[in-house]
């Protein structure tokens, strides 16, 4: 699982576990002071609280945990049934809108050239948590898995070819 795939899973799993016990909290309230009969308080106010608070938590929760899955879906069915071509690397950068202990990840920007029609394609990668620049240059070949019939439906396979070579502590 990549580094980006871990933080929103983990994130995503803390979210909901708090919004699950803040709602069993509430409920758990609201059922004890329901059943004193000294409580002078609103014993609907204690499963409110809980259930709004919990249920924000869970609503926040949920999508950090289907979303990056539903992106390995998608990717993993690209390689497995779409076309696959070779581009060239043309461009690596930071992603700018997203920032992760005070880091931005990579994008690979690629093109590929129609032999037949001589059309450019560009593609963008998603966010890359390690270096791209161990392991491309720009002119390097890399694969480009698209949809047949729609080609805005990419994937740009940026593959970490040092792996556990390269230690960065920077």
């Amino acid at each position: 699982m990549k580094l980006g795939n871990k933080i929103f899973t983990i994130l995503g799993t803390v979210f909901t576990f708090v919004g699950v016990l803040v709602f069993v909290l509430g409920i758990f309230l609201y059922v004890k002071t329901s059943s004193m009969s000294d409580f002078s308080g609103d014993p609907v106010a204690g499963i409110l609280i809980g259930g709004i608070v919990g249920a924000t938590f869970i609503i926040a929760g949920i999508p950090f945990i289907i979303v990056p899955h539903a992106i390995k879906k998608k990717n993993e069915n690209l390689i497995a049934n779409g076309r696959k071509l070779v581009g060239e690397v043309e461009e690596i950068g930071l992603n700018y809108q997203v920032m992760i202990n005070g880091r931005h990840p990579y994008i690979v920007y690629a093109k590929y050239v129609d032999p037949t029609y001589g059309y450019i394609y560009k593609f963008k990668s998603g966010s890359v948590y390690f270096n791209p620049h161990d392991s491309y240059d720009i002119g390097d070949s890399i694969d480009i898995y698209v949809d047949p019939s729609n080609m805005k439906k990419h994937y740009v396979d940026v593959k970490d070819k040092l792996g556990d070579m390269v230690r960065d502590f920077t």
